[in-house]
């Protein structure tokens, strides 16, 4: 077994838009305004700030062994640390904070909380088609279980053991996952990760082991019980020769539409016409249009007049690839999905979409950055891919793109994508229906969770039951506030499947908004000085250098250790992170290596990247942990995949 152990640092940067003015450089940042505190910095860092997690029964005291203790601070709760000095007793003495300026809370002993010398945390994934996620007590218990023959046989019989009572003394697990999901973003918890070990074994299988705490962040007042709702809005290509294809589905819309009305069953449809840019063909009327919404369903006659509306033109768009990808998004940003909580977007199509880097696309996204925002917002994708004879040559590069897009939003139960032979109306007619079928069959199943409906025979009605059934978790986590479990410390793995992406938790980096401002700062940076200096990467590597000191908060780390490689314009917060970074390891020969074509992508990429930043930070995902009113101190876990 060989095992390679990743420790991770993490904290400390605001984004100017495309061609603005660079900001005036930022004060060093060891050199707080007059008269401010600010917490101690790690050891061998200039901008990384020491933390620290209290224990059970922590509570400040006004000096290190004085009376007068405070309430107790709820176990693991997350502060910057201020000052260091033994107490009357002789032991190490912390002064905290929960921000890492301004007040302070007090002392406590250091042996009354966990060091925490970087912002990994654990999320995690959709339990449906996978075993719950256990903690062990010890690391060596968690390792013997996955180097057995059946890991995630064995899991389960933990679980089931685990529910029974009483447990013995010497059982090796402290704790389970809820069996329903614990989304985290819509009730934010920290699974703190205290250390990450990769473990291979000598078959070649991986696994991923977590030294983990929990943290359940406390919940405001139980939400109002609601039903739970299933929302479905089809995005359909109603470019040339699409008329088969839009009968089929709006024949199938009102049968639905007609069929739950009056019957209290909350299922609500949508529909939502693309076609292609205006820009290059104006004679197409629009990219996208929502002709049919949710609320529309009250009325069929009236839902059955708007979605008549929809035809194919008769223009050539003049391209094949058209801007799906515009219609996605409009579907998840612009229908009221409300109290919905099954929310599934049918994307129907013949041809796959524009690429990020096409100066055509709407969007300027790609389906990772697409797929992302749909899983922020709580929203499934499937694709139905018409496999037309007339699109061959581009069935390879859509389908590519529609299995990254699909299997974003819930990642353990793999792209939603379903191609329709030869284009068949036929074939796509039945797998349309077999789809609402199911969904149908999941709106109508009583509150608990239960096992997922069988969903037919046909690959697209499992999907959709199982698809169904995973959003059901996620309701059933909301309306019983369920928190994730309480863990003071425990090991964990990220799957038991040995498979990429792992089934059971993503490691995550908690950012707060300041510094994924300054991620995307130092992103454009490179992207403007690559695209101005491609051909001589000396010339890049020293305008960047400049460039960085001046607006870096620690202008004097990039003057002192110069600019090898691009991992030194991201900040420290991305230092030892388990993830191979692209950016941070590109130096000066590997960009002339790259000379033409290869740069272009590299920079494509990162542009699309950025834009993903800037959707995080127009969003409500955001939490404030410190309770402070700086909103640039508020944090989300960003995905490790979402890292440049």
């Amino acid at each position: 077994m060989h095992r390679r152990l990743f420790l991770a640092a993490g904290l400390g940067l605001t984004l100017p838009h495309p061609g603005a003015a660079a900001p005036p450089a930022a004060p060093p940042a060891g050199s707080p305004p007059a008269g401010e505190r600010q917490a101690l910095l790690i050891e061998g860092k200039r901008t990384l700030r020491q933390r620290a997690l209290t224990r059970p029964g922590a509570a400040p005291r006004p000096q290190p062994g004085a009376s007068g203790a405070q309430a107790a601070l709820p176990p693991l709760t997350p502060l910057y640390v201020f000052a260091r000095r033994p107490g009357p007793d002789g032991q190490e003495w912390l002064e905290l904070g929960r921000a890492q300026r301004g007040p302070t809370l007090g002392w406590l002993p250091a042996t009354d909380t966990i060091p925490w010398a970087h912002t990994m945390t654990a999320a995690f994934q959709n339990p449906a088609a996978r075993e719950r996620t256990l903690f062990f007590r010890e690391r060596a218990a968690l390792i013997a279980m996955l180097g057995g023959a059946h890991p995630e046989q064995e899991a389960h019989g933990l679980a089931l053991a685990a529910a029974r009572r009483p447990v013995p003394a010497d059982f090796p697990v402290t704790a389970v996952e809820p069996p329903e999901h614990v989304d985290i973003n819509r009730q934010f918890y920290l699974l703190p990760i205290l250390q990450a070990e990769q473990i291979t074994f000598q078959d070649g299988r991986e696994y991923r082991a977590l030294e983990v705490a929990s943290i359940p962040i406390t919940q405001g007042p139980p939400p109002a019980r609601q039903a739970f709702g299933v929302g479905i809005a089809f995005v359909v290509d109603t470019t040339l020769s699409m008329d088969p294809y839009i009968e089929r589905v709006r024949a199938a819309l009102n049968e639905m539409v007609r069929a739950t009305a009056g019957t209290g069953q909350n299922t609500r449809y949508a529909l939502i016409g693309f076609r292609n840019s205006l820009e290059a063909q104006p004679r197409l009327e629009y990219v996208s249009r929502v002709f049919a919404r949710f609320a529309d369903n009250a009325d069929p006659a009236s839902f059955a007049r708007r979605i008549a509306e929809v035809r194919a033109t008769n223009v050539d768009s003049l391209s094949f690839n058209e801007d799906s990808f515009a219609a996605v998004l409009a579907a998840v940003r612009e229908l009221d999905w409300g109290d919905l909580a099954a929310r599934v977007v049918v994307l129907v199509t013949d041809a796959g979409s524009r690429a990020a880097n096409d100066r055509f696309s709407s969007t300027r996204l790609g389906p990772t950055e697409i797929g992302a925002v749909a899983r922020e917002a709580g929203v499934a994708v499937m694709a139905l891919h018409l496999l037309t004879p007339a699109g061959a040559n581009n069935h390879a590069f859509a389908e590519a793109q529609y299995k990254t897009l699909t299997a974003a939003p819930f990642p353990t139960l793999g792209p939603q994508y379903f191609p329709v032979p030869a284009g068949d109306p036929a074939a796509m007619d039945r797998m349309v229906r077999q789809l609402l079928a199911s969904l149908r069959e999941v709106a109508a199943q009583p509150g608990a969770a239960g096992a997922p409906p069988a969903g037919g025979g046909a690959p697209i009605g499992r999907q959709a039951a199982l698809l169904g059934h995973a959003m059901r978790l996620d309701w059933l986590g909301r309306q019983n506030q369920t928190t994730a479990p309480a863990v003071l410390r425990g090991w964990a793995a990220d799957g038991y499947r040995a498979a990429n992406p792992p089934e059971c938790l993503e490691v995550r980096v908690l950012l707060t908004r300041n510094q994924l401002n300054d991620l995307a700062q130092a992103v454009q940076m490179i992207i403007e000085q690559g695209r101005a200096n491609m051909i001589d990467s000396n010339a890049m590597f020293d305008r960047l250098q400049s460039v960085a000191a001046h607006l870096s908060r620690d202008p004097e780390r990039l003057r002192e250790r110069g600019l090898e490689n691009l991992g030194g314009l991201l900040g420290e917060y991305l230092d030892d992170l388990p993830y191979l970074s692209a950016v941070a390891t590109l130096d000066r020969d590997t960009w002339r290596s790259m000379l033409g074509g290869p740069q272009i992508e590299f920079l494509d990429n990162l542009e699309t990247r950025l834009r993903a930043y800037r959707e995080y930070n127009r969003s409500a995902i955001w939490t404030n942990i410190s309770g402070g009113n700086d909103p640039g101190e508020e944090v989300f876990p960003v995905p490790l995949a979402m890292l440049p």
